[in-house]
């Protein structure tokens, strides 16, 4: 089974989360490494042509660049995924996507989630996302301007922001 859904939260200032949760990277799970590069060009060329999201055609939008904090975030929400078995954008614990970005040190003022399972590779969830207008308009927003991806099992999550 192949699943997705697409987050967006929009704010105009930083918010401070008091959460805590682990950022314990110690049973990753099984899982190829992502191909980096190879995701970055894959969002980036469907960035560069512009794309019919849903009913919406979105015009070109600049080069997102990957970012190491959004890439903790994303490996973590994949990571938590697949050890305990759910696939949502809120935790158990009800922590979302810019808790987790947050907690991974990047400073947000908006930022965007991606998530999917069941994918064999880059490709095949990038254009997996693309067929989903949330997931689309996500990578097609022109405010974001860096993004990461991390995949754990078959658990992928997608993070995109802008400082």
């Amino acid at each position: 089974m192949k699943v997705a859904f697409p987050v967006t939260f929009f704010l105009l200032f930083c918010m401070s989360s008091e959460a805590a949760f682990s950022m314990d990277h110690s049973n990753p799970g099984p899982g190829p490494t992502i191909g980096l590069n190879k995701t970055v060009i894959i969002v980036n060329d469907v960035r560069k042509k512009g794309c019919k999201c849903g009913d919406t055609y979105y015009y070109a939008a600049p080069p997102l660049i990957w970012n190491e904090q959004l890439e903790k975030a994303a490996f973590e929400h994949s990571n938590d995924m697949y050890r305990r078995n759910y696939f949502s954008h809120v935790s158990p614990e009800g922590f979302k996507a810019g808790d987790r970005i947050e907690k991974a040190g990047y400073h947000w003022m908006m930022y965007g989630e991606n998530i999917g399972m069941g994918y064999k590779n880059e490709k095949e969830m990038v254009e997996g996302w693309l067929k989903s207008p949330g997931h689309c308009k996500n990578i097609m927003n022109k405010g974001y301007k860096e993004m990461a991806v991390a995949k754990v099992g078959s658990y992928w999550t997608q993070t995109f922001g802008a400082r």
